[in-house]
This record gives C-alpha cells, structure tokens and sequence, in this order.
C-alpha cells in the first residue's frame, strides 16, 4: 500500500511538472472547457457539486469553468451516442477556451460500443486536434478514466477501461500533452462510486483536487481578478430606456470604475466581492460602443448595441436550432432563412445546459452570437424567426437570451420560493416525485434563469407543457406560479408573458392547452400563439417554426409596444342558448370566418355531457351553432382532440384556441 501512495504521488508530481497556468499572464479570467459524458455532467450528484463545480471554486474567480459534459455519449463517432454529433462540442469550441479538460471513454466500453475499439485511438487523437486548432490555442490535457468497480455497470466495465488508460497514455506522450491521472486517487475507495460507475460529490471533490493540481499547481484560489457578468460579453445588446445595471466580481475592497457611452460610475467591491453599478437610461444605437471597467485590471467588452433584449425559453420545441438536429425534421425554409440571415443589429445569447440546488449568481455556459448566414443555423428556430420579425418592425437592436432545455418541466423552471408558496395554497396539487434529476423543482430555475436578473428584459417568449401533459390540473397551477415567479424575480410585475400553446400531437391533450389558455384568459399582460395550423400529429417537434415565431412578434409588439394590431386568434367571451341553437361571441374577431370550406371543430352537449359535432354560421363577430343531435344544449367545445381537426380564424389569419364553455 505504501508503494501505491508512492507512485501515485510521484505521478502527481510528474504531472505538474509542466509549468501551471497562470491567471495573472490573461487578461480574462481563464477558461477552462470539461469535456465527458455523464461522469463530467454530474449524474448521480444531487446536490449540484460535479467535478466542474468543484473546480471552479477550487481554483477562484481568476478562473471560468464550464461543464461540456453530456450523459451517455462517446468519444467513438462509431458508438451509440457519439459527442461528436452534439451541438455541445460546438459550444466548447465557440467558448474558445484557454484550457481543455478530456474525459470521455466510460459510454466506449459497453460492449456494443467496444468492438469498435480499432478505432477509439484515432477519434481520441481527432477530438484533441479539434481544441488544438482553435484560436485561443488551449492547453490540453487528456484524463486516465476513473475506476469502474466490481463488475461495472451499464454495460461500462473496468477491463476495457484499463485497455483505454494505455491508450491515452500513449496519446499524451506522442502528442506532448498534458496527462491527469483520475483512476489512481479513486481506487479502493468503492464507498465514493456508489452505482460502481458515477462519482458521488466526495468523489467528484478528489477529482476536482487532482485537476486543479494540474492546472494551477495548487488546489487553492488566488486573490479574485475583476470580472464582469458573463451578459456583459462582446457583441452584447444592452437594454434601452432603462437604468442599465453592470455587475460582477473581484477583489474586496477594490474600487471599481465603469465607463460606457460617456457616462462614468465608481463602486468598491463588497465583501464577497460583487459590485454593481447602474448606467444611466441609454437610448437605441445600433453602432457598436465598448464597456470599459478599471479595477484591479482593466476590461473591455467590445461591439455592443443597444436595443431591447427578449428571453426565450422552455423545453425543445424552443431548444431547436434553426439548422439540422439529429433525429429530427428540418426546419422549414431553414436555408433560405439562414442565406438572407445578414441580420448585425440581431444578436443571441445562448445559455448551455446547467442544472443546481442553489441559485446562480452568473451564467455557466454562454456568448452573445452576431446574426449572419453561417451564425444563424445555430440560433433557436423559434427565437430567430421572431427577431428577424420584431427587427424589421421595430427597427432597434434586438437581442435574444435563449434558455432552453428539451424533455423539462415547468416546476424545474420555478424558483423553490414560488414552489412552496405554491404548495400552500389551498386546493393546490401535489408535485409527482422527480423521475430525472432534471424533472427536480427548481434545478433549472437556479441555473438557468437566477442568474439572469436584474439584467433588464423587455418580456419572455414561452414554449413548453409538453412535459407536462399528463397533469394538466397541475399545470394549471404551474403556469400562472412561474409567470408570476418571473416577473417578481425581475421586479416588473407588467411584463410581457407571450405563452406557445402546445402544437397538435397525438400524444398531447386538450385539457393541457385549455391550461395554457385559462392562465392567458386569466393573467394580464400575456398572449397565447396558437399552433393547430402548424402541428404534426406524428412528431412532437413540427417543423413549421417561422409562423410560431412570426405571431410571437405580433404579440410582443402589441403588448410591449403598443402597435395597434391583431395579435390573437378569436377567443370565445360570452355564451347563451337561443332554442336549440347556442349563440357564442367572439373579442377579436374582426373578420371571422371558416378556413377552406365549411365550419368544423365544433361540437354540442346536453345536459346528459354525450358531445355531438355540431354545425354553424358565422354573423360578425358572433357564432350560431346547433346540431340534430342535441335538442337542448347547455355546452360547447371546440378542437377538443390531441390533433384539432378546425378551422375558425379572424381577418388576420389567426386561429382560435381550443376552449369548452357551458351555460351559466
């Protein structure tokens, strides 16, 4: 045993002996991408402190660490899961780190994956290549997988993970790299891997150590260097007609000076290190300015407009990219929206995946991205079709905060303060128990919205339910307990709420868009997009974006700027019985009428609830319905089905929700 604890620390030794990077040779705090799969995401770890985590308060403030980790892929393109095939990998290389951490090879020993061993050596060398070609010329440094324990698990076993240890170790001596051992410091201690596979936090914390040694040649933070809030980055759109707050971190006590647009304002530093200053109201400009921050360095964020900013979020119908993804349809029209898509005054910020049990105070994974032909395909589908709409009617900057995660739940997105105010409610339904560490209450809230506020928005474009289909009562507490949820963590009790309303799916239900349509009916300052003209009655993610986005931005300017348009399909106010006819009437509803033919979609019931399709004619703004069927009916439903088969729209062309009333 002595001899182990021996080689180990000669390795160790033998691992720093390259010289460690230093924070004070960067201008920026340095950043550092961790590439892997489940074991860098942080599976299995409840309590948010991944490896990641770890490093990054390990090492400080001088340095940015950002999760790359996605769960079950591999470093073999010709595996199950490949990283290569994730957008993720792009967003490590846009990140254009200083420092690349390599951990990939547990998903390549499943049995499946490992006859394709062959190969493992070439794709390996490739994934360094990929880093080494970047512009920031990065560090890199390949890691030794941890042990597997016992007989594995999953299908990932400890045999194959020793072929791949000499492996990499060959890698790293050929190509001069930097090599850490993360298999030593966990052998023996079974008691940190619990599942046999997945580090528990303790465990996650020894690897954290083990990188930081080699890295920084110490496992404790250097005195903090300025650093701004990641928003305020290069390309940035700044909010306009309001007081603008700049923030971020650096060393107590220092006196921080900001200068922007000919204002200049001086804070000091508290003692956890956050300062905030507030700019003055800024009016539109859409010629690049530089923010300037002096303290104990100096900063300059370049190229930054000022416009209106707009968050996007939800789950994968908002998630989806403008360009290809695997597994699913094109989009739409995506090339020649992406050809024309020389768009400088549009810009987004997109946040990566980050899941935590505490709110955020900065943002994980994110730059602001300039609209163009070869940047476009990578901005959301929905959020660039609603930018390119607003852009041309508003004609200021416009700028897009898109958050978004598929397969997510709305209590995910839910601050734990609104969760419990909630549950406290008389009459409030109970939240199932997670399945999914991503399915906790507030795990996305906390990191990926608390680190937004207080950056000023203009309002939130919304796009999810999916999730939560199977409980529409539920979801109809959610839903207006988020909005208000978000409205309070921004302090802006009016702003704008523009809700998508689940687009027609076999799998989806009717009561969950008559959820999302209450919470609009019921919650001022909200609009609701409906989509039972774009849907795909097969595939939960249709492919027709443009027009989801198109009506978001007719939504948006009518309630954020007052433009007097129609921006809502016809939505039902009044009901009343006229003999064997039942008389609705319509708000907008200027120029009502049936789509392609006849009226459809309609059905009646008597008092016996038995629905029966019912005909009907249209006289303005009002509806006479009756049916054969139902001599005396008291109720009324429409597109009450997983895929609508309807057809009702105003002048505008915009379709009516589905809804069920019943008589007073």
């Amino acid at each position: 045993m002595r001899l182990l604890t021996f080689l180990f620390a000669l390795f160790l030794t033998l691992q720093v002996t390259a010289a460690p990077l230093d924070p004070t040779k960067f201008t920026e705090p340095v950043r550092v991408a961790c590439i892997g799969d489940s074991i860098t995401f942080g599976s299995g770890i409840t309590n948010g402190r991944t490896y990641p985590a770890q490093l990054q308060d390990l090492l400080g403030d001088n340095w940015t660490v950002r999760n790359f980790g996605l769960s079950g892929r591999t470093l073999m393109r010709s595996g199950d899961r490949p990283y290569w095939k994730e957008p993720t990998l792009q967003q490590a290389r846009n990140f254009l780190p200083d420092a690349v951490i390599i951990l990939l090879g547990a998903n390549d020993t499943k049995p499946h994956n490992w006859v394709h061993k062959e190969q493992f050596e070439k794709d390996y060398r490739d994934l360094v290549a990929v880093f080494q070609k970047l512009t920031s010329q990065p560090r890199i440094f390949v890691c030794r997988p941890i042990p597997v324990i016992g007989e594995g698990n999953f299908g990932i076993n400890e045999p194959a993970v020793q072929e791949e240890i000499a492996i990499i170790d060959r890698i790293a001596h050929d190509l001069q790299i930097d090599l850490i051992d993360l298999h030593a410091p966990l052998e023996g201690k079974d008691d940190l891997i619990p599942d046999r596979v997945h580090p528990n936090s303790e465990g996650a914390g020894i690897m954290a150590e083990t990188v930081a040694l080699s890295l920084s040649g110490a496992a404790e933070p250097s005195a903090t260097l300025l650093r701004l809030h990641r928003l305020f980055s290069d390309h940035a759109v700044l909010p306009r007609d309001v007081a603008v707050p700049i923030l971020g971190v650096s060393t107590p006590g220092d006196s921080i000076t900001v200068r922007f647009a000919g204002q200049s304002h001086t804070t000091t530093a508290q003692a956890d290190g956050h300062w905030q200053v507030d700019l003055r109201p800024l009016t539109a400009n859409a010629e690049g300015q530089t923010l300037e921050v002096s303290g104990n360095r100096h900063l300059a964020v370049h190229d930054l407009l000022v416009g209106d900013v707009w968050l996007a979020s939800g789950q994968s119908n908002m998630e989806r990219q403008l360009g290809p993804r695997g597994g699913q349809k094109p989009i739409l029209g995506w090339r020649e929206a992406a050809a024309t898509a020389e768009l400088p005054q549009f810009r987004e910020f997109h946040l990566g995946h980050r899941l935590s049990d505490r709110p955020l105070d900065d943002v994980e994974i994110g730059e602001w991205a300039v609209c163009s032909p070869s940047s476009a395909p990578q901005f959301g589908a929905v959020s660039f079709f609603f930018g390119r709409s607003l852009l041309s009617a508003i004609d200021v900057p416009v700028g897009i905060i898109h958050s978004a995660w598929g397969g997510t739940l709305a209590e995910a997105w839910t601050s734990q303060e609104a969760i419990q105010r909630l549950q406290k409610m008389e009459g409030s339904t109970d939240i199932p128990a997670a399945r999914r560490e991503i399915d906790r209450p507030s795990v996305l809230f906390n990191g990926m919205i608390a680190p937004l506020p207080p950056f000023p928005i203009k309002g939130v474009l919304w796009y999810q339910g999916e999730s939560n289909n199977p409980h529409p009562a539920l979801y109809r507490q959610l839903l207006p307990n988020l909005i208000a949820d978000w409205r309070d963590q921004w302090k802006q009790p009016d702003m704008p709420f523009l809700v998508v309303q689940i687009a027609p799916n076999e799998r989806m239900s009717p009561e969950l868009r008559e959820a999302q349509y209450q919470t609009v009916q019921e919650t001022p300052f909200t609009a609701l997009i409906v989509t039972t003209d774009v849907g795909d009655a097969k595939d939960i993610h249709p492919a027709a974006k443009a027009p989801v986005g198109e009506r978001l931005a007719l939504a948006a300017r009518a309630l954020a700027y007052n433009d007097p348009l129609e921006y809502s399909g016809p939505v039902a106010k009044t009901l009343k019985a006229d003999g064997s006819q039942l008389v609705l009437q319509f708000d907008h509803a200027a120029g009502l009428k049936a789509l392609g033919g006849p009226l459809k979609g309609f059905e009646l019931a008597g008092s016996d609830g038995s629905f029966h399709p019912a005909t009907g004619s249209i006289d303005g703004n009002q509806l006479r319905l009756s049916s054969p069927e139902v001599a005396n009916p008291v109720s009324v439903r429409y597109g009450w089905a997983a895929v609508p088969d309807a057809n009702l729209i105003n002048g505008a062309g915009l379709p009516a929700s589905p809804f069920r009333m019943t008589l007073p």
